[in-house]
């Protein structure tokens, strides 16, 4: 259930913010979990973290694409 809330919100930030920068920020925040994950001493071998990372950053992609594609707003 909370991948599919994640990808659900990647598309509405995707769809929503029009920066080219947003497909870095599920890199950006999948990175910072590893770390934190890391210097606390858990594995991260069983973590989907890498898996919510691709689903987001293609979610976001495909948000962008929605709003491009949309009659309302304007093609950058």
């Amino acid at each position: 259930m909370s991948i599919l809330l994640i990808v659900i919100a990647g598309l509405v930030v995707g769809a929503v913010i029009p920066s080219r920068w947003m497909l870095t920020a599920p890199i950006a925040i999948g990175a910072a979990a590893l770390i934190g994950m890391a210097a606390n001493g858990h594995g991260i071998a069983d973590t989907p973290v890498p898996f919510l990372i691709v689903g987001a950053t293609l979610a976001i992609g495909s948000g962008r694409f929605v709003r491009r594609r949309s009659p309302q707003a304007p093609l950058r």
